[in-house]
């Protein structure tokens, strides 16, 4: 928890930096928090003119959402998005061809 809370404050001091949303993200997402760290993926996301990042951030968000069960439309919604913003990077369409299996659509 420490950890969070450093990070929280760094977030404070700095709430436009993208890189702050991401680490508050990630230690939400390494206590459980998905919901929340989610919400901070976002931010990051949006913020970003780092691809990459972006990229990073829509991920991480897929990761939380087949974590929290039975959103697996959500979880293939991200890694489209993933997907069409670094079409070269094959983690979105991996998890993606993985969401397929788990809800039995073949085709």
């Amino acid at each position: 928890m420490n950890e969070l809370q450093n990070k929280l404050e760094q977030y404070i001091e700095a709430p436009d930096v993208p890189e702050n949303s991401f680490e508050v993200g990630w230690e939400y997402e390494l206590i459980g928090q998905y919901a929340s760290a989610m919400g901070y993926y976002l931010k990051c996301a949006e913020l970003t003119d780092n691809d990459l990042l972006a990229y990073e951030c829509l991920m991480r968000k897929a990761i939380c959402f087949r974590h929290m069960g039975e959103r697996e439309e959500h979880v293939k919604s991200c890694c489209k998005l993933a997907a069409a913003l670094l079409p070269n990077r094959p983690e979105a369409y991996h998890l993606l061809s993985q969401s397929y299996e788990q809800t039995q659509q073949w085709q």
